[in-house]
């Protein structure tokens, strides 16, 4: 990076707007500027990285403050070099929106001319805005043990804060322009756009109301529209919450700037009880941090079930969210009427943990609409992986019912104006810009997929059997560690492994090309250094059956062996060898994966399939006929059980290959973070299926061939568009 000119930096001075500027349709005025936040980031990084050897300086007290910094915003896993870089960006950031708020307060005459000090600018500014935002911090005391010169080109760039007309996206475009997006992902922080937190905002709260944003960041969902005049439906007042002490400095500074009046709470939202807030609450409006079930620390997760199971009296998925539990928490502290909104991940619609979640939000609100932003052409969040969903809540009283929930999908960028409008009186029916769908509240269900109700499939399958009834569907064995057991030919023939303790494998789909795997298939996957053996030995001698007995069992056989000077030669001596290396390079411990087995090295054993079917896929579900007697891992279903003829098989082949089978099976599959689409083996089952037997013989023979027609085409590399076409119209006369 080229270092810039900070020495011939000029602040900007603010233009007054249009005084006759009126705004009808809730729309961000066309008199708007923005920071170059690009330029003033690399400001920012260029001075943090010449102040940040001096943290190795510090007190050895604040050192032990500066850890707890890092650990609470996601930095304790970087090298110490990184860790002083990030937490110098921070702290000249930290000196940034200090300085910012000193010269608001300056030009309104509440704060003398702006000092040099770094101490007197952070006492002013704390005792002037009076929350926990503006208070000191560990980043206030680094700073004290640089030289002010440092600052002097920070403090100049204050004026451009200042005159943005958007300050909270501004702040926040540029905390992403300083900090790398793998340690704000560390801690699932993703920035709201400004239109979609202005939808949010409109419908949570307007005049008058008092307004809760839990995990507020840089204050975009309750930041007013313009700093320069008020809305009548600006809030009256907003609550901001967050941990970190930085994230409400943001939205603090963002707030102020705007001249909105609000309180901050610097703590755990999941910890505030209703009665900790002394005014009524009219609206909510969240971004909650998006953590995965599995990554939360196992005490704060059973804390939380625990809590909100009592509270709410549902049983929680413990697989469950983070976001999942703000929005249990957040119910009790509206009242009848009053209104929620919600951006999150829309994994919680499909997924069996979000079942409760559903069924809480049925008992509890009148859900208004969920509005969904397809991920193939309208990315919300621009440095995140994964699908944003708005849900649109009214708290209802126990007795009533929630009238219909719309559900709007979202192909293509609109203004907020435009969504608003679809949530509140939204026909159903295709739109110029996407999708909307009603539903009676009374017909939703939370063991079905929600996500299907963006788009419901038109074609009638109600007088179909379901898949389970014609075979059944079984997922691949796990490994246990895939790195170990999956081999190459390459990795076999480095430790003279003996074939007798191997299997054939098909090791993952992206190793299948077409619709059909043969001998070539795995001889060419073989040629390409692919892992197509699975270790898979019968009873060896001198191996304990348990893992636990085997760690124990490596020292001392290594022991003896280097005693006697020699190995044990009896045909097994490279398997074994093989797996005591094994064990110590992958760390392997006694899971319920190694324990669940006869014998502790030996996975599961399950006879070829003669249909593989991927468990996950960005695309359409490929069904592939295998025509080998290779086996499949944990990466693949299988079909097993099968009632069909051959010809019958290859003609379900064809239907389950089809583009109607891809429009039916998305009521069943779950669309996971990222696009990838996901079905359980059970799910799979329940999907509508053609019936070959009850079908006419000519049918059944014109789907086999077009199946047989279809692999031919795939191997060819030829356009099998042509071949889809004609399977679909024939499903299409049948159906």
């Amino acid at each position: 990076m080229t270092e810039p000119d900070i020495a011939n930096v000029s602040p900007i001075t603010p233009t007054a707007p249009d005084p006759l500027w009126i705004n009808k349709d809730h729309r961000i005025p066309e008199f708007s500027r923005s920071v170059d936040t690009d330029h003033l980031a690399e400001i920012i990084t260029t001075v943090a990285d010449r102040l940040a050897p001096a943290l190795a300086e510090i007190p050895d007290s604040l050192h032990e403050r500066v850890d707890t910094w890092c650990l609470s915003h996601g930095y304790n896993d970087a090298t110490t070099s990184t860790r002083r870089r990030l937490v110098a960006r921070q702290a000249v950031l930290n000196r940034l929106l200090k300085a910012t708020v000193y010269e608001w307060h300056h030009r309104r005459g509440e704060l003398p001319e702006f000092p040099a000090d770094t101490w007197e600018i952070t006492q002013s500014v704390a005792e002037v805005g009076a929350n926990p935002g503006f208070g000191e911090c560990v980043l206030d005391y680094f700073l004290l043990h640089v030289d002010e010169s440092e600052m002097e080109v920070i403090d100049e760039n204050r004026d451009r804060l200042l005159a943005s007309t958007q300050p909270a996206e501004d702040i926040g475009r540029l905390y992403e322009a300083v900090i790398p997006k793998k340690y704000r992902q560390s801690l699932s922080q993703f920035r709201t756009p400004p239109d979609i937190g202005q939808l949010m905002r409109l419908w949570a709260g307007e005049s008058d109301n008092t307004v809760v944003d839990p995990g507020m960041g840089a204050g975009v969902l309750s930041s007013p529209f313009h700093p320069d005049w008020r809305l009548s439906t600006d809030s009256a007042r907003v609550i901001g919450i967050d941990q970190s002490q930085l994230a409400l400095l943001m939205g603090s500074t963002a707030l102020t700037l705007y001249g909105q009046p609000h309180e901050l709470l610097e703590t755990d939202f999941l910890n505030i009880p209703p009665s900790d807030l002394q005014q009524d609450l009219d609206g909510i409006v969240c971004n909650p941090p998006y953590t995965k079930g599995d990554s939360l620390p196992d005490w704060y997760k059973e804390r939380i079930n625990t809590q909100l199971e009592k509270t709410t009296g549902l049983e929680i998925s413990a697989r469950s969210p983070l976001y999942a539990y703000f929005i249990y928490h957040s119910r009790a502290f509206l009242s009848p009427s009053d209104r929620a909104a919600f951006i999150t991940p829309q994994s919680f619609l499909s997924n069996r943990y979000g079942e409760s979640l559903k069924q809480f939000l049925l008992d509890n609100y009148a859900i208004k609409a969920f509005v969904q932003f397809n991920p193939e052409s309208y990315c919300v969040f621009d440095n995140a992986d994964t699908t944003a969903l708005l849900t649109f809540l009214e708290a209802k009283p126990d007795s009533e019912t929630g009238g219909e929930t719309r559900f709007i999908r979202v192909d293509e960028k609109i203004e907020s104006k435009t969504i608003r409008d679809a949530v509140e009186n939204g026909e159903p029916g295709e739109t110029e810009w996407g999708i909307i769908n009603r539903v009676p509240q009374s017909e939703l269900c939370p063991e079905k997929n929600w996500q299907a109700l963006f788009d419901p499939v038109e074609i009638d399958t109600s007088h179909l059997p379901t898949l389970g009834t014609l075979l059944t569907i079984h997922r691949g064995p796990t490994t246990g560690e895939v790195n170990l057991f999956c081999l190459s030919q390459q990795e076999v023939d480095e430790n003279n492994l003996d074939e007798r303790h191997l299997s054939r494998i098909v090791r993952k789909p992206s190793q299948i090309d077409g619709y059909d795997y043969q001998e070539a298939d795995w001889k060419e996957a073989r040629e390409k250094g692919e892992e197509v053996w699975l270790l898979d030995p019968d009873r060896i001698p001198e191996v304990p059956n348990t893992i636990a007995e085997f760690k124990q069992e490596v020292s001392k056989a290594a022991r003896r062996e280097a005693r006697e000077g020699s190995v044990i030669r009896d045909g097994y001596s490279e398997v074994r060898e093989y797996l005591r290396e094994g064990v110590i390079e992958y760390g392997l411990s006694d899971t319920s994966t190694f324990s669940n087995r006869p014998y502790w090295y030996r996975p599961r054993r399950k006879d070829p399939t003669r249909v593989l079917v991927q468990n996950a896929s960005r695309d359409q579900f490929k069904f592939i006929l295998n025509e080998t007697d290779i086996r499949h891992t944990s990466a693949c279903y299988g079909f097993y059980d099968i009632t069909l003829s051959e010809t019958e098989l290859k003609a379900l082949l064809a239907y389950l290959n089809s583009h109607v089978f891809e429009e039916v099976v998305r009521e069943y599959k779950q669309t996971r973070d990222g696009g990838f689409d996901k079905i359980e083996p059970d799910q799979l089952e329940q999907v509508p299926a053609i019936d070959p037997p009850k079908m006419s013989g000519e049918t059944v023979n014109t789907l086999a061939g077009l199946f047989d027609e279809l692999r031919q085409t795939t191997r060819k590399n030829d356009d099998c568009n042509p071949v889809l076409d004609r399977i679909n119209v024939v499903l299409q006369q049948e159906l």
